[in-house]
């Protein structure tokens, strides 16, 4: 029972750590496509467009910010500090 349990923590810990890696390259990748974008928008002069991109970094990382710490949340254990 004691091997189950600690394998058990050992792949939530993996998963944990994939989930982080994943996450942050998607951010950090599309972040940086977005600013080239902006950047060459601008020197273009397509100012609406260039508003219009910056909107939709926006959206895309209050979803993702929703996402992390929705399901950090889900995880606490009810009796922790952080829920009272």
């Amino acid at each position: 029972m004691n091997e189950e349990v600690k394998n058990h923590g050992s792949t939530e810990e993996y998963r944990s750590r994939v989930r982080r890696i994943v996450t942050y390259s998607a951010i950090g990748a599309y972040l940086f496509l977005s600013a080239l974008v902006v950047f060459w928008l601008l020197w273009v002069e397509k100012y609406d467009m260039a508003i219009a991109v910056l909107g939709g970094v926006g959206s895309m990382a209050g979803s993702i910010t929703g996402f992390w710490f929705g399901a950090r949340q889900i995880r606490k254990p009810e009796g922790s500090d952080e829920n009272q």
